[in-house]
């Protein structure tokens, strides 16, 4: 199942912030049973680690950056410390912005996700570039349902 999470912004003084992906993350996690469950967090930046710990949530974060210390260092375009259909949950937080071929960071995702297992993500849209220069991406609702169109809504 996916859910896709996509606020329309009207000017620039209501771009997302943080308090809202983190209202968001809370919402999602309240939704969908996330206990017994193998979640994975994928980019461990952002304050989304102190979020999930707070709400009690058991997860492995992965992170393509050593220095941000992740459980799993790995780029989610080639996911294979996993195996297939091994997770329950993916939370993908701001990252398909800075992934340089999103269709194989989406293929991947598939491929590891459990069947009936759950996407939380959201990417921004109206938002300055950031990060240079790994910032290649903004995606409308349809972009993100055209990348993640062989999962089951």
């Amino acid at each position: 199942m996916i859910k896709l999470f996509h606020k329309k912004l009207i000017g620039f003084t209501k771009l997302y912030s943080r308090k809202n992906l983190n209202k968001l993350l809370i919402a999602s996690i309240k939704k969908y049973t996330l206990k017994d469950q193998k979640i994975i967090s994928i980019g461990s930046g952002g304050g989304i680690k102190r979020v999930l710990k707070e709400q009690g949530v058991d997860f492995q974060e992965i992170d393509i950056d050593e220095k941000r210390q992740p459980d799993f260092v790995c780029d989610i375009e080639d996911m294979n410390i996993f195996e297939d259909n091994s997770v329950d949950v993916f939370f993908c937080m701001e990252v398909l912005e800075h992934v340089k071929n999103p269709l194989a960071a989406t293929k991947e995702i598939e491929r590891v996700l459990k069947p009936g297992g759950v996407i939380i993500g959201s990417t921004p849209f109206v938002f300055p570039i950031h990060e240079e220069p790994y910032d290649y991406y903004r995606y409308t609702k349809y972009g993100l349902a055209h990348l993640f169109s062989n999962l089951k809504k």
